[in-house]
This record gives structure tokens, sequence and C-alpha cells, in this order.
């Protein structure tokens, strides 16, 4: 009997919801959305009000508790509708859906613990609920628990074949539990239910990337678009695939069938802009963002793509256009501040470049980017006071960055506060070992300061890094291994020159021992001590162009060469001709300067004058 009246209440129950339902989806039949939407809340509300009416004179009706709680859950409040779903429950605990409403409106307010809880109650109830099942489901992804999770959502699916969004939910959990063949399987069921849900192809997409099975992905959609042409979700999930692969042409031919059927296809029109502005098909891409303008008036990233359109074509006074209308609507747009900026230094309006640039940094101080570009700006306008305020903070917030430290190192040079200048050469040698142009300068610098402990390293790098300077280098340690091992010999041909300091063998011999410690300043003096004591002999101009050539000296070194040709001519020593003519047409490259001509039978004059090599 108690089963029967518990029925009876039950089916009592079931029609008054019934008769609420379908008030509900005769209010829900409206054209506008957003209307709909404001009309929807403003019927809860106006049933919430007749609700309240009737509930003094019926405190105790688990229908109008049950009618009020959906109502608060429709607007979002849900800790009423848990009061009144709890009043429903106290007259009638066996009412299932009254706690799925409960776990619903707990899970919402973030009571995963209360959530789960109340699903239990309801499925103890009606096991059969497959709503109560996917919720569970959906709770247990909450506490992490996939297993537990993908156990319920098996159930809303057999309870309930047609259920999408419980097929979506479990090929989700069976992809995060590491079974993607199933979860595959899953997600072609949720399409085959809800074609048009684009959160599921992507994921079925991306399940076919990791997979590997573009291919099969690619078929797929396909044959879904052979039967449903219209289906835009599709089209577009596959124009997507298609780019992704590098299939361009058929990603557009996709996206132009989509725009056939629905010509406001916002997504399509920015797409194929985007396709057409990176083939650089500019006229297309120009007028497909136009498109997605008329249709979307209000899109700053479009007028943006467009600017840059109209950049790329040279018509840089049309996206300086829009450009400024952006950041004049848009003034915490620091990305199109930044593309204006550039535009202006495109348009050869470096002042307004400047001050744009200068604004930006005030705002994004952390910027390198922009640093690099007012360090390059001024640098450009002679101002390096302020060129290297900008460099000093790009090094500063990118420590490890070698093209900042060498820019340092230059612009101190021009301003002759030296030490400042090698310290960040002497960085960049740190950062970048193989760096050539700076050991250059660090070996050339300490070498002419006579400070050859320090030059040494530089050049043991250079002989390392540059083959020119290693042809020259080892050539000279070559000459250098023929003499006789004696202690101290600098300082025991130091003391023979005070007995002949006009004696130009003992400067050539000193003049080489000095380059064994790598002094090449005392090594040129002592040659071209030599050489005026003793002005014809080939082979002193010839180490003499070495050194030169060694010390970065392109001038000295080809009129040395020249001289030793000279005098090896003379002398007809065939094999040093060869190699002075080696030499010349060595120099010839790296220094531009002329040395010989032909097959180098002749030495031009060297008539430029010396070049300075940082």
């Amino acid at each position: 009997m108690s089963n029967f009246l518990s029925y009876q209440a039950m089916a009592s129950t079931q029609k008054f919801k019934f008769v609420y339902i379908i008030l509900f989806a005769v209010f829900a039949i409206i054209p506008s959305v957003t209307h709909a939407e404001d009309t929807n809340l403003e019927v809860y509300r106006s049933n919430i009000q007749q609700l309240k009416k009737i509930a003094p004179s019926r405190p105790q009706d688990p229908n109008l508790h049950f009618n009020l709680a959906n109502n608060y859950w429709k607007l979002g409040q849900y800790e009423k509708s848990i009061e009144h779903y709890k009043q429903t429950l106290k007259v009638q605990p066996f009412d299932a859906e009254a706690h799925t409403g409960i776990g619903f409106a707990y899970g919402k307010i973030g009571l995963t613990k209360e959530a789960i809880h109340h699903y239990h109650e309801a499925l103890k109830i009606n096991p059969d609920d497959p709503k109560a099942h996917y919720r569970l489901g959906y709770e247990f992804i909450t506490t992490g628990e996939l297993k537990k999770a993908r156990t319920y959502f098996e159930g809303a699916t057999n309870l309930d074949p047609y259920f999408a969004l419980a097929f979506k939910e479990l090929a989700y959990v069976t992809a995060k539990l590491k079974d993607p063949k199933n979860a595959i399987k899953y997600y072609k069921q949720s399409l085959k239910l809800d074609r048009n849900d684009e959160n599921a192809h992507r994921e079925l997409l991306e399940l076919y990337e990791q997979t590997g099975k573009m291919g099969q992905a690619i078929d797929q959609y396909e044959e879904i678009i052979r039967i449903d042409p219209k289906n835009f979700s599709a089209r577009h999930a596959l124009a997507n695939l298609y780019t992704k692969e590098g299939q361009e042409q058929d990603a557009v031919r996709h996206y132009r069938s989509a725009i056939k059927f629905n010509p406001n296809d916002q997504k399509a029109h920015k797409a194929l802009a985007d396709l057409h502005t990176q083939s650089g098909k500019l006229a297309s891409a120009t007028k497909h963002f136009k498109e997605v303008i008329r249709i979307n008036p209000k899109d700053p990233e479009t007028y943006s793509k467009l600017a840059r359109v109209y950049d790329l074509q040279g018509n840089r006074s049309k996206a300086i256009h829009i450009y400024e209308s952006i950041v004049k609507a848009h003034p915490e747009d620091l990305k199109t501040h930044q593309r204006l900026a550039v535009a202006y230094e495109k348009n050869q309006r470096r002042m307004d470049a400047l001050r744009l640039y200068e604004k930006i940094s005030l705002l994004d101080p952390s910027n390198s980017f922009l640093h690099r570009k007012l360090g390059r700006l001024y640098e450009k306008l002679g101002k390096t006071n302020q060129a290297l305020n900008h460099y000093k903070i790009l090094a500063r917030l990118n420590p490890e960055d070698t093209k900042t430290h060498r820019k340092l190192g230059a612009l101190y040079a021009t301003k002759d506060e030296t030490q400042k200048s090698l310290r960040h050469y002497n960085v960049v040698t740190r950062l970048d070992p193989n760096d050539v142009s700076a050991h250059r300068i660090l070996a050339n610098y300490y070498g002419k300061k006579g400070a050859s402990l320090k030059a040494a390293p530089h050049y043991r790098e250079l002989v390392r890094l540059d083959p020119n300077f290693a042809l020259a280098y080892n050539e000279l340690r070559q000459e250098t291994g023929k003499f006789s091992m004696i202690e101290n010999p600098i300082g025991r041909y130091n003391n023979a020159l005070k007995i002949l300091p006009n004696d130009p063998d003992l400067h050539f011999k000193i003049a080489l021992y000095f380059f064994i410690v790598d002094d090449l300043n005392e090594t040129l003096k002592h040659l071209n001590k030599s050489i005026r004591l003793q002005p014809e002999e080939g082979k002193t101009h010839y180490f003499a162009g070495l050194i030169y050539h060694l010390m970065g000296n392109g001038v000295g070194a080809v009129n040395h060469m020249k001289r030793a040709e000279e005098s090896f001519v003379k002398k007809k020593q065939v094999k040093s001709i060869a190699d002075v003519r080696k030499h010349l047409r060595v120099y010839q490259n790296q220094y531009g300067i002329p040395g010989i001509q032909g097959e180098g039978s002749s030495i031009a004059e060297a008539a430029h004058q010396q070049k300075k090599y940082n």
C-alpha cells in the first residue's frame, strides 16, 4: 500500500513538473537569442513571485518548492535553489530529481563533495537516471578521479545512447586515461549525435594528430561534408586541418565553400584573409578582411591585420591611418602602438616613431624590442648618449645578449670610454667564444698597449677561428721555431743592443723573441728599426707585413709585402715571391685593398687610406 501511495505521489509530481516544462518550452521559442535570454529571466522572476504568493497557503507542497528551486536555479541563485530542493525532500525524500538538482547547484558553487553525495542519493532512488550518472562523472573529473568519472559516463551512455554530451565527456576522460583508440570512437559517436559541436571536432582532431592519423581525420571530415555540405563546423575543422598539414589550397577551397553557403561566415573570411596574407595574395587578403569588418565593425584585431596588409603593399599612409584610429579607440592596446611606431619609422617619420616608442617604453619598460628600436633610432640620429641609455637597459633585461654588448662596446669606443668598451667586448667573448670580431678588437687593443698577457689569449682564439690569421701566425711560429733555446733571450738581446744599437740583425731577432711572448707591439717596433737600418731586406719586410696583418692594419701589411716582393724579385727568390703573393691575395680580399693583378705578376700601389676595424 505504501509503495502504491509513493507511486501515486511520484506520478502527481511528474504531472506538475511536466506542465512546468511545457510552459518553459513555450517561452523559450523566441527568435532573438538576446531577447530570448532577457525574456526568460523575466519569466523565471515572474514565476518566483507567483509561487511565493502561493507558498504561505501551501508551505508543505513539494511541487511548489521544487518549481521554486528550478526557477532560482535558472537565475543562478544556487543557494536559494538548494534551500527549496531540500524543502521538497523533507516532504518527498524519494524525489531523485530534487537530489539531482541539489547536486548540480552544489557543483556550481564549488562544493564537489556535497554534490557527489546528492547524486549518489539520486541514483539510489533512480539508478537508471542518465543525467545523474553524467553529473557524477563530471564531478569526478573535478576531483581528478578519472576512472570513476569514466564509469559513470559509460553508465550515462548505456542508459541513454543519444546522450551526446555524455559521449563527449567519456571521450575526454578516456583520452586522459591514455586510451586514444576508444576516445576517438566516443568522439565520433558524440559527433553523430551533435554534428555541430566545434569543441568535439577540435578535440577529435587533436587525438588524430597525436596518434598520427591525419589521413583518417581528413577522410572522415570529407565524408561528413559530402553527406552534409552545409555542416559548417565540420568544414571549418577540415579547413583548419588542411592548414596545419600545409595544404593551404585545400583549406582555401573549403573556406570558400563555407562562404558560398553563408556569405556572413566571419570565421571563414578571417581564415581566408590570414591564408592570403601568408601566401602574399594581399589584394585577396584585403577583400576578406573588409568582409570581416562589414560583418563585425567592432573587431580591432581585424583592423590591425588590414593595416598590416596595407603596410606590406607599401600603402603606409592607409596603414598609419588605421593604426592611429585603433590607438585612439583603444589606448591600452600597446601592440598596435608598437605597430604604428614601426609604420612611422618605415615612412621616414623618425621623430614620430621615437615619440611613440618612448611612450610605449614608459608603459612597458621591460619590452626588449622597444629598447633595441630606440637604441638604433638614436644611433642613426647621432644621439649616442640616448642610444647608450636604451642599450644599457637592454643589457640589464637580457644580460646574455651578445649583440647588445657588442653594440655597447662600439658606442663606448666612439666616446673614447675605452675601459667600458673593453668590458663589453670581453663579455661578448665570454658569451660567444667564437666571435672573431670581438677577439680581434681586444687582441689589437691590448697588443698596441703592450699588454701582451691580455692580448695573448685573444691571439690564440684568432688562430683557432680565422684561417687567414692562423696562416700568418703559424708562419711566424715556424720561423721562431728555428731559434735555439737560450735563457732570457729578450734580456740578452737588449744588452747586446746597448752595445750595438744599429745592428739590424739584432733588432730582427729580438723582434721575433717578442713575438714568441705575443708582444706584437714590441715585435713591430724592432722590425721597423731593422728596416730603417737595412731597408732592402725583403725578409724583414715580409715579417713586418705578417705582423701588420695580425694587428689588423691592412695598408701596413700590403705596403711591406709589396716591398718584400720587390726585394725577392731582384734576388730571384722564386719560393719567397710565391709566398708573398699568396699573402697579398688574402689581403686584397680581406681589406679591400688592391694588392696584385692577374696571377700576381705585378704589385699595385696601395693608395687607400688605412681603414679602422673594430
